[in-house]
């Protein structure tokens, strides 16, 4: 039930679209790329963001998710409302 590819790509047709991916490991780049290719997304408009509740997590994993963007012609996205404000509902 998570994960619906004939949603997204009716959803892609419809209007521009971003898939914006949270990324915790290593492990999770198969499935996304498996995604990726499945719903027929352009690459440029795949973000990944790292999986963190803190500064510290989210700097241990921008480094290589950031290098895993450039080589696949992702993009990056940062997950600033925790490096400003840390883990809080309602920012």
């Amino acid at each position: 039930l998570r994960l619906q590819p004939t949603v997204l790509r009716q959803l892609m047709g419809l209007c521009d679209y971003q898939l914006k991916v949270v990324v915790a490991g290593e492990e999770d780049l198969g499935e996304i790329e498996a995604l990726v290719e499945q719903v027929g997304a352009e690459t440029g408009k795949v973000l990944l963001m790292p999986e963190g509740r803190s500064a510290a997590e989210l700097n241990e994993r921008s480094l290589w998710i950031a290098e895993t963007c450039k080589s696949k012609g992702y993009r990056y996205s940062p997950r600033m409302h925790v490096l400003l404000w840390g883990d809080r509902r309602g920012i």
